[in-house]
Parts: C-alpha cells; structure tokens; sequence
C-alpha cells in the first residue's frame, strides 16, 4: 500500500511547481488567500510565527549532536528555539516543511512494521538525508529516540518529562484525535486528498507513526495505551542511554543545566523561550490548513486535467496506428 501510495502522489504531483512543498511566508499565505476569495480563519496577525533562530548552515552543524528525548506537546518547540539559541541547528518536523514527511513516513514503516509488511530498513544514511544540515531535533524526533540513539552513539540526548496527567489531555486533543477522527472518511480524506491529491503526506505520515508508537491502530487503543507507553519511553532511555550523556531537564530550569551540559555558554540578557500553546498551536495548525485549501483545489484540476490530456493526445495517435 505504501508504495501505491508514493507512486499515486507523484503521478499527481508530475506538473506542480517545484515550491509546492514549501511552507508559506505571509505574503504568500495572504496572496492564496485571497486568490481563493475566502477569509482566511486564522491570519497572520493572530497566530505570531517566530522562525526557530537557527544558526546558519556550515560544516559545524553535523552529524547529529543533540537527541530531544521528551515528546510532543512537550515544549518541543520551545525547547528547539532554546536550542537554536545555543548555537545548534535544529530540526523541529512541524516547522520544516513538508518534504520532510515523506522521510518520516519511511521511518515510521521501517520502526513499525504492520503484521506482513516487510519495509526496507531506515538507516544511519537516510537519518543523515533527513536531518541534513542539522545537529539537534525535537518534537516528532521523539518518538524514534531507540532508532537515533542506535544511529548517532555519540550524541547527548536531554530527557524532557512533563506529568503524564497534565501532558495527556494536551497530546490527545491537540496531536492525536485530528489524526484518529471517528469517520472512516475523514481517515481516507487525510491519505487519499491531503496525501495523493494534495502532495501533503504530513497528516498520513503522522498516522502511522502515532498508530506505530502507541502501538494501536485506533483512538480507543491509543487512549489504553497511553500510559504504558509513556512510562516505557522514559524507562528505556535511562536504562540505555550512558549517564554521561544523558540530561535530565524540566522546562522552567532555565539555561544553566543545558548549557552546561551541551558545553556552551549561557545566553546573556536572554529569556528562555516559551513558545506555541494549546491556543496557539490550534492557531497555527488553522493557518496551515488555510494555506492547504488553494493548493488542493488547485491539485484537483491538475490530477483531472493532466489524464485528460495525454488521453486527448492518445486516442489520435492510436487510431493512426490502428490499435483503435
């Protein structure tokens, strides 16, 4: 299925712009906006987006330094821009495009095999594809902390823990119900129009990597799951990562543990960042969807028109020859 699935999407994808996959900066996401004729539900002026202050690319920033060892709705995010303040290039899935999914789509595959599925394994090489130019990652990341540790051996990883009580309810309405909804369209509308259609696999990739980890295919199971895996995520990376190169780290203490233990200076006159809420995440997940829309309408007339005309150019030829 999955390679249907990746075989479909670049059929639909043969003549977009080589941009498609690009997230928009204001002008543009206003610009198909108004293209659609819609008011846009969240606009720029409500959702602030402050760009993770990466450092710029270079030699420095490889390999992987740098393992986030938390979850999402964890800080992630936060925790990225503290990071990125730090000096270190870091790769946080939610703000790097879309492009980037399709990786983490063979990821989950490769780390969460379906009963008779056989994928080709993800490897030190492909990690090195999709986290190239990178040498921290967060959010997402976490979820594949066995498989980055085995990978980059030498790098720290920094466990982040917030109480499962107060990071539950934040994980499930925010991440894990949009992605398990209630319908079995609403689950084929995330694969067949946002993947194959739209050329946007993010919401499928996210599927099977949350399916993968919570090791259930449905909310129910996911929500029985919780817990235990939750619990075993942080019991696996203390009892397999060295102590050396392991950092206990609760959002609120601050840059002084974490930059001593990534060997850097404290940032002077800096606050640590403190960055996408419950609001503004749902601000920001709106604003991305707004920017979807033009681009599946758009995608809908493509995939139409583009067999529509090999077979206006086919029948012709056909009968040239004969064969009809």
């Amino acid at each position: 299925m999955s390679f249907v699935y990746r075989l479909l999407k670049r059929v639909m994808l043969f003549a977009m712009p080589p941009d498609y996959d690009k997230v928009p900066d204001k002008e543009q996401y206003m610009k198909n906006n108004r293209a659609d004729g819609g008011k846009p539900a969240a606009s720029f002026d409500e959702v602030e987006v402050v760009t993770i202050p990466n450092p710029p690319p270079g030699p420095d920033h490889y390999p992987l330094k740098i393992i986030y060892g938390g979850l999402m709705r964890m800080g992630s995010l936060s925790f990225a821009h503290a990071l990125a303040r730090l000096g270190f290039r870091t790769h946080h899935l939610l703000e790097d495009g879309w492009e980037v999914w399709d990786d983490v789509l063979r990821a989950a595959e490769a780390t969460f095999p379906k009963p008779g599925e056989k994928p080709k394994p993800f490897t030190r090489k492909d990690w090195d594809k999709m986290l190239a130019g990178y040498d921290a990652t967060t959010d997402l990341a976490g979820m594949f902390v066995p498989q980055l540790v085995a990978a980059y051996p030498d790098a720290k990883v920094v466990v982040v823990q917030r109480d499962f009580e107060k990071w539950w309810p934040s994980m499930l309405s925010e991440i894990v119900e949009g992605n398990f909804p209630d319908s079995v369209w609403k689950v084929w509308a995330i694969k067949v129009i946002f993947g194959w259609v739209v050329g946007a696999s993010a919401g499928y990739a996210m599927r099977r990597a949350l399916a993968g980890w919570f090791r259930a295919d449905d909310l129910e199971g996911i929500k029985r799951n919780a817990r235990a895996r939750y619990e075993e995520h942080y019991a696996w990376i203390r009892e397999n990562v060295p102590k050396e190169r392991l950092l206990e780290y609760r959002m609120g203490d601050g840059w002084e543990p974490l930059a001593e233990f990534l060997g850097v200076e404290v940032p002077q006159g800096v606050p640590f960042p403190r960055v996408n809420d419950k609001v503004e995440h749902r601000k920001r997940t709106t604003m991305r969807l707004n920017w979807l829309l033009p681009q599946l309408k758009r995608r809908v007339l493509v995939g139409l028109a583009v067999p529509a005309v090999v077979v206006a150019i086919s029948i012709p030829l056909l009968r040239v020859f004969g064969l009809v």
